[in-house]
This record gives structure tokens, sequence and C-alpha cells, in this order.
């Protein structure tokens, strides 16, 4: 007679259902790590956006859509997972961890743009609209910052 395990499965099917429930346990931890990347949220917008100029986020990477600045958000937002937002002098403006800063605006025809920068980077730019973000910023005194 076959022993019975989990469930009443036979012993050999249960040890094939373990495999299988590790191997997805495996899956599902890594699968998230893997989409993350290190780029930040410069793999989608390489993907979704229209590359417009720039290849380094430390000095910052245009891209451009012919969705209006609103639609234009909603779209990153639906592919990305900023950990904060502000919209400040016409400008939405994203913050991802410590990391990464884009900033959207309209274009000045039509559409939008977006730009990607480190987050130090960004915020020597837009410090004055983005200035609650102050924390973020490397570390150190304050001074030079």
């Amino acid at each position: 007679m076959t022993a019975l395990t989990l469930s009443g499965l036979p012993a050999t099917n249960a040890a094939a259902l373990r495999r299988l429930l590790a191997f997805l346990l495996v899956l599902g931890a890594v699968l998230p790590l893997a989409a993350c990347g290190t780029s930040g949220p410069q793999g989608w917008l390489d993907d979704n956006l229209t590359k417009v100029s720039g290849s380094a986020p430390e000095s910052g990477i245009s891209y451009s859509t012919t969705k209006p600045q609103d639609g234009a958000v909603q779209q990153i937002l639906g592919g990305t997972a900023p950990d904060d937002s502000i919209v400040s002098g016409g400008n939405t403006f994203l913050r991802y961890g410590d990391d990464f800063m884009v900033v959207v605006a309209a274009a000045a025809a039509a559409g939008a743009t977006a730009q990607l920068w480190t987050f130090d980077a960004g915020y020597a730019q837009y410090s004055a609209q983005v200035a609650a973000w102050d924390e973020f910023r490397g570390g150190g005194s304050g001074e030079g910052k």
C-alpha cells in the first residue's frame, strides 16, 4: 500500500509538490528584485517614452510624450512607484527614494517632457520647488548642500 501525506497525496506526489512550492517561493522572491534593477525608473522611461537627450541621470536625461502633462504623470505613475510627489511651479516632481527624481512638465508646443535626474542633481536644479525633500539629500552637515 502507498503511504499518504500532504492531504492524502501519495508520498511521491507530495515530494514533487514540495519541490514545486520551494521553486515558486524562490521565484516569487527573485522576480520582484529582477524587475527593480538598479536603474530606478530609467528602464521604464526608456521603454515607454521617447528619449530626447542625455545619457546619464547625473546630468539629466530628457524624454518626451504626446500626452498632456497630467496624462504623462498618470502614465509614469502607472508604470513606476515613486515614494512621493510634489506639484510646484507648473511641474510635477516624483521622488524615488534618495536615488532618483523625475520632473514632468508641459512641453512648449504640445505633450509633455519628463527629465530623469539622480536625486542630488535634480535637487540642485529644482531646490526651490522640492525643498520639502531636503532630508533625502546626500550626507554631511548640510554645509555646501
